[in-house]
């Protein structure tokens, strides 16, 4: 709940959660994408997409993220709108991730700068549209070539190698 002078709650931009049976390195960077994209997250466990459908609807969230693994790794970013009850994919990002910490605090969009065509297509596939200044910023997700960074306070938490991209 905000105080009157923190001013309204960032809007939650999308609902992120997991394949069936994700290990923890696939948790882990699902729940530290969730933070720093101020996305809602949820683990899937056997959960049907109807079930992630319903999750993702009680936020009012029409874009959810799955991070899915091969071999124990997170390997793809797929995010799919919803419309009318319908699944529309969005776009499917297949990742090499190389390091992925812990994201303790949720990160407001107006505390997040993007700098480089990579970190900005990925921001808005996790429907946020960051305004915040280089210099306020409690998080930096930056691109340089393939390479994807995250930085909360300074010290680099999410490390990714993008393999591909496809966007609808």
């Amino acid at each position: 709940m905000s105080t009157p002078d923190e001013g309204p709650e960032p809007k939650i931009s999308c609902y992120v959660t997991t394949s069936r049976k994700a290990r923890q390195a696939t948790r882990r960077l699902a729940r530290s994408l969730s933070k720093i994209f101020n996305c809602a997250y949820g683990s899937r466990g056997k959960r049907s997409f109807n079930s992630v459908l319903s999750s993702a609807e009680g936020y009012g969230i029409s874009r959810v993220i799955f991070i899915y693994e091969r071999h124990g790794n997170p390997r793809e970013i797929y995010a799919v709108d919803v419309c009318d009850g319908q699944w529309v994919e969005n776009a499917l990002i297949e990742i090499n991730s190389v390091l992925i910490g812990r994201v303790l605090n949720k990160i407001a969009g107006s505390e997040l700068y993007v700098s480089g065509e990579l970190a900005e297509k990925i921001s808005s596939v996790f429907n946020c549209l960051p305004s915040g200044s280089f210099r306020k910023a409690k998080a930096v997700l930056a691109s340089s070539g393939n390479t994807l960074t995250a930085a909360v306070g300074g010290e680099d938490k999410i490390v990714l190698k993008v393999l591909s991209e496809i966007y609808a």
